[in-house]
């Protein structure tokens, strides 16, 4: 995953101030109104660790949306244990291919297999990936492929580069962030549902005043330009609002007495392989209140990682995540969170 603009503007303000609270305590290992968990498996991630360093975004090449930008069906994902979130992808015609939607990737990687087969032309520029080990691996750009996701004609609206790597696990064919494929649109992250919803967020944006009855809407910081969905959760922290990462709450050892995480001395992973092949160590821990602009998460799953760099983003993920639909709207710079009851 990329790392993030470093400031710190408050919060959007919601059209009901008072701080709600989300409360815990269910063996699943999920955060909702009336559980959460202090338990977390740590499985070989792929896209929890993504570091790349793709070609910047600069705002005047974000686009406009406007109605000669279809969009797309709804795609269709399932969360597979130990991998994220997959969806069905075609590249250049070729496919279905399995890709794992990451939120917080700031690219789209693909493996040498899709490639191949999708007849990307491979650059000779490599850049640089490397997971929250640091450890890097080469990757080849390429140039614009187009995308399609559920269905082979549900085309997604940005042709964008891809990075291709021998380094992926078996079993994933890539890594798609929603942001970039399917700019100048907004999106919708629907993890209990399944679903993956474009709109156009000039016709249906986000709104400040917009506040589900259990929820919030919060500001996307970051420079105009960023992709990567950053959020403060208090404490003068950002977190990057992460689907690939499997964590509920991902913090660096500085991070723990801010947050007043609870750890467990005698719980230490055996390391989890990142893409670059580096392995990255942590504690489970448990964070009694984490505050996501007015609404309270209480008991959320935690990891303390070892020995990461200080400029490591903090991540808030599909352990803290699951119960929520979340839409994203780049044109005003908005987030809403809601809670989604079944």
């Amino acid at each position: 995953m990329t790392s993030t603009t470093r400031t710190n503007p408050a919060a959007v303000p919601t059209a009901n101030p008072s701080r709600r609270h989300v409360e815990g305590g269910d063996p699943a290992g999920r955060i909702s109104a009336t559980r959460s968990s202090t338990f977390l498996k740590v499985f070989f991630l792929v896209t929890a660790f993504v570091v790349a360093v793709p070609t910047p975004v600069k705002a005047g090449e974000l686009g406009h949306p406007s109605s000669a930008v279809a969009v797309p069906g709804t795609i269709p994902f399932r969360e597979v244990e130990g991998i994220g979130l997959i969806a069905n992808v075609w590249v250049n015609g070729a496919g279905p291919f399995r890709f794992a939607l990451d939120t917080g990737a700031g690219c789209v990687i693909a493996s040498d297999r899709v490639a191949r087969e999708s007849h990307l032309d491979l650059s000779d520029t490599t850049v640089p990936i490397a997971g929250l080990s640091g450890l890097p691996t080469a990757a080849r750009q390429t140039a614009a492929a187009r995308l399609a996701a559920g269905s082979s004609d549900n085309v997604l609206p940005s042709t964008c580069m891809l990075l291709v790597t021998d380094a992926l696990p078996e079993g994933v064919d890539g890594v798609l962030d929603p942001a970039i494929a399917v700019r100048p649109l907004g999106f919708v992250m629907d993890l209990p549902s399944g679903e993956l919803r474009c709109f156009d967020p000039l016709t249906s944006p986000v709104r400040a005043t917009d506040v589900p009855p259990d929820g919030v809407v919060v500001a996307w910081l970051g420079s105009a330009g960023s992709l990567s969905p950053v959020v403060s959760i208090g404490h003068g922290r950002k977190a990057l609002v992460d689907t690939g990462s499997q964590f509920g709450l991902a913090i660096g050892t500085r991070d723990v007495l801010a947050f007043g995480a609870i750890v467990q001395r005698t719980s230490v992973s055996d390391g989890v392989v990142d893409l670059g092949g580096g392995a990255v160590r942590s504690r489970r821990a448990t964070t009694p209140t984490l505050d996501l602009g007015g609404m309270v998460l209480s008991n959320v799953p935690t990891q303390v990682l070892l020995g990461t760099d200080s400029d490591t983003p903090i991540l808030l993920g599909r352990d803290a995540l699951r119960p929520f639909e979340i839409t994203f709207d780049p044109h005003a710079r908005l987030i809403q969170i809601a809670r989604v009851t079944k």
